[in-house]
């Protein structure tokens, strides 16, 4: 499991990771979605969060300073770039 391997790579323990305001208030606002605007809001969340992890961890696996972790960035972009390409074939789709 990815996270699983970011942990060791970065050496964090087991501790429950808090979800930050941003993505606490994002998860808020698909739970108060009616059914008609939950499916486009979803979708745009999804497109958000795809280009922001593809641009991490490609700034990351650059010019990251851990080499670990900057050897997890890159072993790991091909996955999140192909996520972000699915994410991409739906909003086209919709």
């Amino acid at each position: 499991m990815v996270a699983d391997e970011l942990k060791k790579a970065a050496k964090l323990d087991d501790t429950p990771p808090k979800l930050s305001p941003k993505h606490a208030a994002m998860l808020d606002l698909l739970k108060g979605a009616s059914e008609q605007d939950f499916q486009p809001l979803y979708i745009e969340m999804q497109t958000t969060a795809h280009m922001e992890a593809v641009t991490l961890f490609a700034t990351y696996a650059k010019g990251g300073d851990d080499e670990a972790v900057k050897a997890f960035a890159a072993n790991t972009l091909p996955k999140l770039e192909m996520h972000k390409m699915h994410v991409m074939h739906l909003v086209a789709a919709h």
